[in-house]
């Protein structure tokens, strides 16, 4: 059963801030993973968020129950641990 998805406001405008090709590229994979059920979310350690990995990129969720979680951010690998 798919997630119910809620984006936050920074994490809109974190894909806002990014190039067409790479915000389109990692908004339709994680809605296809969700449509298909193939969203896999890993825990992140020592925190309550779980994240998702689009190639250099790292998307922040956080579980609001109910099966429903907020994106929260969305981040360049490099940048996302600081």
């Amino acid at each position: 059963m798919p997630f119910i998805l809620i984006w936050a406001d920074e994490a809109k405008k974190d894909l806002k801030k990014l190039e067409t090709h790479i915000a389109q590229r990692i908004f339709l994979k994680i809605n296809d993973a969700n449509a298909t059920d193939s969203l896999l979310l890993e825990k992140m350690k020592g925190r309550t968020d779980y994240k998702y990995r689009v190639g250099d990129y790292r998307v922040f969720f956080s579980f609001k129950g109910n099966n429903t979680y907020l994106v929260v951010a969305i981040e360049k690998r490099e940048n996302a641990y600081n």
